[in-house]
């Protein structure tokens, strides 16, 4: 009996260290600690014959804790709304004109169960309860820069062709969700006195909503330039209240005769504006347009976040920046991917896949270091499915850590948060 009860004990002990053993072959890290290897809690497949998927969907759109990507089904490109649960695709989409149907979805606003963007030349917006058509493809004339909005009202930085010429100039446009026509807000206070290289005279880089937390007013805040000879511009900054329909300024200097325009949104916080023009950030206060501080880099920024009080800027020349957002310090440099997808942020750690390696970086936003740099399990079937630049995080429940989800050129694959 007694040798029974050993013998039932040391199976059960084997059972535990080889659990455990398979545990530790599973997670790998590399000299420096950081994992390079992690078990996944499932994958779903997402090109039905192993091709890789040629549209993009580069956002990070969730709804009801589920995710949107990109998938392919044959020669069809779609997008699927996966289950952050399972993996399991909940339905797809691709009602798309004939001549949009390549596409690369990085511009887009979500109002609740809404979801507004643009293919080509037309205007979509669909229901991402069930993946129904709301509003199928009315023409816009003009091409995007920036999208965003506030409740379901969208808000672009759009330019069209000009003159004869084919001068290219800027405007903002506005539309809501469940209309099929948009309008012009507003023309920004253009020179034209000047032509650039690139055919433009006046050219609107992004168009950024928010509420005043004094007045409640909704204001917009936009940048626009002023091309000079060759491929120079002058980059300027304008606020307009869109509830009382006027100006509180027009032509704030941002930066003068920059070679590059601007680079995406800027991020708004604590009544600042962060813009990202020509390899620098920029500080602004929002009312006055007075310039903070401003501090340069030798590429241009990536893409950026504020989380934790800390300025997190992926930029070009592959490092990740830890700034102060008040004073512009740095507080930390990271050797990161250059080109990278946008940053989420959950329990402390920021999450974004890298153009430049195609690796999940996750990264501790107190201290810089990361704490993943994993590499798509899916290169071993085809040495193009790297991850693609696009990254979400669901929250846990009930103390249990949460999810990141993202998907190669070929799966979706989650993971367990790093917290």
């Amino acid at each position: 009996m007694k040798h029974l009860i050993f013998t039932i004990f040391l199976s059960f002990v084997t059972l535990i260290l080889g659990i455990s053993s398979c545990v530790k072959e599973d997670i790998e890290k590399d000299g420096d600690g950081v994992v390079v290897s992690l078990p996944y809690q499932w994958t779903t497949s997402l090109s039905t014959d192993d091709q890789l998927i040629d549209g993009s969907v580069r956002n990070d759109i969730t709804y009801n804790g589920n995710v949107l990507l990109g998938s392919q089904h044959g020669e069809e490109i779609k997008m699927s709304m996966v289950s952050s649960i399972d993996g399991e695709v909940l339905w797809t989409w691709d009602d798309l004109f004939a001549q949009d149907k390549d596409f690369d979805f990085a511009l887009s606003w979500q109002y609740g169960n809404l979801l507004a963007l643009h293919s080509g030349n037309r205007f979509y917006t669909i229901d991402l309860e069930n993946g129904n058509t709301i509003i199928k493809g009315f023409r816009i004339y003009y091409s995007l820069n920036t999208m965003a909005g506030i409740g379901n009202r969208y808000f672009i930085a759009g330019n069209f062709i000009l003159n004869s010429n084919g001068n290219y100039i800027g405007n903002v446009y506005t539309g809501k969700f469940t209309e099929e026509e948009d309008e012009i807000l507003l023309n920004p206070k253009y020179s034209l006195e000047y032509v650039d290289g690139n055919n433009i005279t006046g050219y609107t880089g992004s168009a950024t909503p928010f509420i005043d937390e004094g007045s409640g007013d909704t204001l917009l805040i936009y940048d626009y330039v002023d091309a000079l000879p060759d491929w120079y511009g002058n980059i300027f900054v304008g606020l307009y209240n869109c509830t009382k329909s006027m100006h509180v300024y027009e032509k704030v200097s941002l930066m003068p005769k920059a070679y590059s325009y601007s680079s995406g949104s800027p991020l708004i916080y604590e009544g600042r504006g962060y813009f990202f023009p020509a390899k620098s950030i920029t500080c602004i206060n929002l009312i006055t347009g007075e310039r903070i501080w401003s501090k340069s880099f030798k590429e241009g920024a990536s893409n950026s976040i504020i989380v934790e009080n800390v300025l997190l800027s992926n930029n070009e020349d592959t490092y990740l920046y830890g700034i102060d957002p008040a004073t512009g310090r740095e507080l930390w440099k990271e050797k990161s991917s250059g080109t990278s997808s946008r940053m989420s942020y959950l329990n402390g750690v920021v999450y974004f896949t890298g153009g430049g390696d195609g690796l999940l970086h996750a990264v501790d936003v107190a201290t810089g270091k990361h704490i993943w740099k994993l590499r798509s399990p899916d290169l071993d079937k085809n040495s193009g499915a790297w991850f693609a630049r696009r990254v979400s995080v669901i929250p846990g429940e009930n103390g249990k850590r949460g999810k990141v989800i993202t998907s190669s050129y070929l799966s979706a694959f989650c993971y367990e948060a790093a917290r």
